[in-house]
This record gives structure tokens, sequence and C-alpha cells, in this order.
């Protein structure tokens, strides 16, 4: 079955926003369309099958779809709590008009990620502004492109994975992003490759340019340097929160990367807040 998008959006409308919710055992279709498509879940953990794998996703995953895949939801029994994602459908000419401005390709945006909780909070507040607007109207236009262009930054893969990986190993990296999967760190890793140790870091070493350890520190830093800025948790809390088990490691790794201290870094950064 295919959906179109005249059968969504308002005449004259590039854009199409609504919130799916569905109670234990909801089920939709598989389906393909002929626009773009991406929704992030905002509550709740369900099945999806895409281009027919299925894949589990929950909280702050996005997946953004072009016209050439598939996709169906399943909720299973015994969540206790209605699933709940807000979708996005794009006119295809509106998606690749952006895509090509943004210097970015479809094989490089579509697919699995996660978002983190600051992009997420920001995407969900953005999106609840767009319901109180006319569904066709320029203020609606401006902000549905804005969340558009918002979404697709957050796909820019974290660690510089290529675009030509293999799906499986996309999604293990998107996962990756999660706090608590990096404080579990290479045996999280693992576990949710489900493939060989050789054959991972192989593929690391091909599509990432570095090992599987040191993906999983790249991004362990990116998190530390965000909470070191948004929040007011000691270092040391941001060292052992971020999966590292020891603090010196950590601010010598820390200072490799971004060329000062932790400590340094957070009030070089409040600085530069408030002289803004």
């Amino acid at each position: 079955m295919e959906e179109r998008f005249v059968e969504y959006a308002e005449e004259g409308a590039d854009f199409y926003i609504a919130d799916l919710l569905w109670e234990d055992g909801g089920r939709i279709a598989v389906h393909t369309h002929d626009f773009y498509e991406m929704f992030f879940v905002m509550q709740g953990e369900f099945s999806e099958t895409a281009n027919g794998r299925v894949h589990t996703v929950r909280r702050r995953y996005l997946h953004v779809m072009s016209p050439n895949d598939s996709h169906g939801f399943y909720a299973p029994s015994g969540y206790g709590k209605p699933c709940v994602l807000r979708n996005i459908v794009v006119k295809t000419t509106r998606f690749e008009q952006t895509l090509q401005k943004a210097g970015l390709s479809t094989e490089s945006v579509c697919g699995y990620h996660v978002l983190d909780e600051h992009v997420f909070l920001s995407c969900v507040k953005k999106t609840d502004l767009v319901f109180g607007t006319f569904p066709c109207g320029k203020t609606f236009d401006f902000l549905m492109q804005n969340v558009l262009e918002d979404i697709l930054a957050a796909t820019v893969q974290k660690g510089g994975v290529d675009e030509h990986a293999p799906q499986w190993l996309k999604t293990v990296c998107a996962a990756m992003a999660e706090e608590e999967n990096l404080q579990l760190g290479l045996p999280r890793l693992r576990a949710l490759a489900n493939r060989s140790p050789e054959h991972v870091n192989r593929s690391f070493q091909k599509f990432c340019q570095m090992s599987p350890t040191e993906y999983i520190n790249s991004l362990r830093l990116e998190l530390a340097a965000r909470l070191l800025q948004m929040s007011e948790d000691r270092v040391l809390d941001v060292a052992f929160r971020c999966g590292f088990g020891s603090v010196s490691y950590f601010n010598r790794r820390f200072k490799e990367r971004y060329g000062t201290t932790p400590q340094q870094y957070r009030e070089s950064r409040k600085r530069l807040f408030m002289s803004l």
C-alpha cells in the first residue's frame, strides 16, 4: 500500500505533522509512500519493520525515511503506557532542496538516529509551536522548515561514520550515543552489533577510521563537553557519568581532544556565554 502526500497535507503546504498514539498490541501495516517521512519517539517502546528488518525503537529515537522505504509498526503488550511518536511528512521536492542546500545526501540522513536529550527536547518544543498555527500558512511553513533543518543537522553521524557504512553499523553508532550505552561501553557495543569482534573491529576501521574503543571514547568526550556546559555536575561526576572509570584518564583524554582541562573548558564556555 502506498500513501500519497496529497492525502495528508493541506493544499499548498509542503509539510504535515501529527502525533500517532496507540495502546499495547496496536499495529500499523507495512506501507510505502511518495514523500519523505520522519518521526521521533516521544514515549513508549515498539517494533518497527523497516525495509524487511525489525528494529526496536524507543524514546528519542529518530527515523528518517525516503520515498523508496517501506515500514510498519507493532506495539507489544506489557509496556503499560501508550506509544507516542511525532510524525512529520515532507514533500519530496522540498526535502531534497533542503538536502542540496545543506550539502547532505539521502544516504547520509536516512535511517535511525538517537537524538541527544537537549536536541530531542528542542524538537519537541519547536514542533509544539507548530500545532498552534494554520497548517498551510507562512508561519507554519517557516516553523516546519526550521524543524526540518534541525533534524537534518541532528542526523550528521557522530565520529565520522561513512555514509556507505552498512545499516547495522549506523544503527549501532546511533544507539551508542545514548548515555546508558556509553556507560556500559565496549561490551554494550558488541552486544548491539551481534557480530564477531573481528568483524566489528574491521567495520569500524573501514567506515569510521577508528577502533570501537576510540569511537566510544569520542562519543564520551562529546557528551562530557556538553555536560560541562549545561550542568553543574562536578568534573568527577561528569567523568563517571560518561563512562570513564578514572578521572586522571578522563582529564588526559579531554585535554588531548579539546586542548584544555575539563574545568578550564567549563569556565571558558561560561565566559563566552556571558559575553554574548
